[in-house]
């Protein structure tokens, strides 16, 4: 299995244990270094649900960095410290069971659990360890017509969030997919819906010319080579953008290159046409 985790992050990321640019390969494809640096300062400031800065991070003590992530502002400091609660008392349960599988099972949640803390303490890298902690305690609580009749119910409410994304939209404005949704149709449910975006604006950097889609994050219509607007504003932030290893023949690849005084005036340009496209009607 390590073998496997390794490989895939190789094959995906360019590192063996991505986001960590430790053994470094000097993989082609893999990240630029300054924009692993700045993905690792956004993790941070992520971990802390962007309430403080990164300056402001770099100056808590230990003891500010536990006691700030556990009573952030809004529902994720809840999320956060029934993490904690969940981990003791799952401690404290396996301990009480003195089951070998059980125990096995505890050691390697407070394995995962410890490296999430470390790396990016976001309460979307141990949502799973609530359902393992639940269905270990209660499996043999829960009968199978109760268990159906939750998944039941459980069903019809993710299909209906699904269906109707201003539910989302109204009760979690911090989903950001939602915004992306489109309102359910009666035909979808014997023809599936097929969602087309053909508009995009050419623009160029140095020698590479590249297309954004129109007030829209993604690109899967727009004509190649494509860029989403958030890896620009990346690429614009660390100083560096990708380029053409040959002007002529965009197969043979690109590489990456610091942004000079022109190529930098350009990209504050193509940002500030993005930015303005958004409050255009």
């Amino acid at each position: 299995m390590a073998l496997l985790f390794f490989a895939k992050n190789i094959w995906t990321f360019g590192y063996p244990v991505f986001p960590i640019a430790a053994g470094d390969l000097n993989i082609l494809w893999k990240p630029n270094p300054e924009i692993l640096r700045n993905s690792s300062k956004f993790a941070l400031q992520k971990t802390y649900d962007m309430q403080y800065s990164y300056e402001e991070i770099r100056q808590f003590s230990p003891f500010d960095y536990i006691k700030n992530w556990l009573f952030l502002e809004g529902i994720k400091s809840k999320i956060n410290i029934l993490f904690i609660v969940s981990l003791l008392g799952f401690i404290i349960f396996s301990c009480i069971k003195k089951n070998r599988i059980l125990h096995l099972i505890c050691i390697s949640i407070l394995v995962k659990s410890i490296l999430v803390l470390l790396f990016s303490a976001q309460y979307r890298f141990f949502t799973d360890v609530f359902f393992v902690i639940f269905f270990i305690i209660f499996r043999n609580h829960v009968s199978r017509q109760k268990a159906i009749a939750a998944f039941s119910v459980l069903s019809v409410i993710f299909i209906g969030a699904m269906a109707l994304p201003h539910i989302l939209r109204t009760w979690l404005p911090s989903f950001r997919p939602g915004n992306f949704m489109g309102t359910f149709e009666a035909e979808q449910l014997y023809r599936p819906s097929a969602y087309k975006y053909h508009e995009y604006t050419p623009y160029q950097i140095g020698n590479l010319r590249f297309n954004v889609s129109k007030k829209y994050p993604y690109n899967f219509d727009t004509e190649l080579p494509a860029i989403s607007e958030g890896y620009i504003f990346d690429d614009v932030k660390a100083g560096i953008f990708p380029q053409l290893k040959d002007p002529k023949k965009i197969k043979n690849g690109f590489i990456w290159k610091k942004l000079d005084a022109e190529e930098k005036r350009a990209a504050d340009q193509i940002i500030h046409s993005i930015n303005r496209s958004y409050k255009q009607n």
